[in-house]
């Protein structure tokens, strides 16, 4: 799998997540 692709999977996701849950935890582990 090439990068750029494992990249957009985790990015979406990240935006599922961020739409299920009521505080942005994609964004904690983005950050972690």
């Amino acid at each position: 799998m090439r990068p750029n692709a494992e990249l957009l999977a985790w990015w979406l996701a990240d935006l599922v997540l961020a739409q299920s849950l009521p505080w942005p935890l994609p964004l904690l582990m983005a950050e972690a």
